[in-house]
């Protein structure tokens, strides 16, 4: 089985490399001074990649390219890549996507994943590593759906 994971669509809100931060519903903002490495989009779809590959149930899981002809595909909606204050200090980080398998330009399985995890303290390094919690919970889900459900309705020979 081949899989191509695409870079994920995301609101422009979220298609930065600036750390999101809601202090208001529907108003996101961003911390000052802090950055990801990468824009959001293409740093989870690194880990994405990185993540399906090291569980070893897939045989090729790659970004998309000309030369290879995948299986399928695994569309990805980054909805939610935030931290909020709503719920108090120190902020709660929420990360969610929508994960979607496609074959011949239609969707086979769709999952909703979504994770949560308040930050240690209200500073930079301990809302990073929230982050990162919620965004492992997200991809430790993600990677074994997704290889199950590519088990389950591989085609027929």
């Amino acid at each position: 089985m081949q899989l191509v994971v695409p870079l994920p669509s995301a609101p422009a809100a979220l298609d930065t490399d600036r750390i999101a931060l809601s202090l208001a519903p529907l108003r996101l903002d961003y911390f000052a001074d802090a950055a990801w490495s990468d824009r959001a989009p293409g740093m989870i779809q690194s880990l994405i990649v990185e993540s399906l590959a090291n569980q070893g149930r897939i045989r090729v899981v790659t970004r998309p390219s000309g030369e290879l002809r995948s299986d399928a595909t695994l569309a990805i909606d980054l909805e939610r890549f935030d931290a909020g204050y709503e719920g108090g200090d120190p902020p709660a980080v929420r990360v969610r996507l929508v994960a979607s398998l496609v074959r011949d330009r239609s969707a086979f399985a769709v999952r909703t994943f979504d994770a949560t995890s308040r930050a240690a303290h209200n500073d930079t390094p301990a809302i990073v590593a929230s982050f990162d919690q919620a965004l492992h919970a997200v991809l430790g889900e993600l990677a074994p759906w997704t290889a199950d459900q590519l088990a389950a309705n591989a085609p027929r020979p």
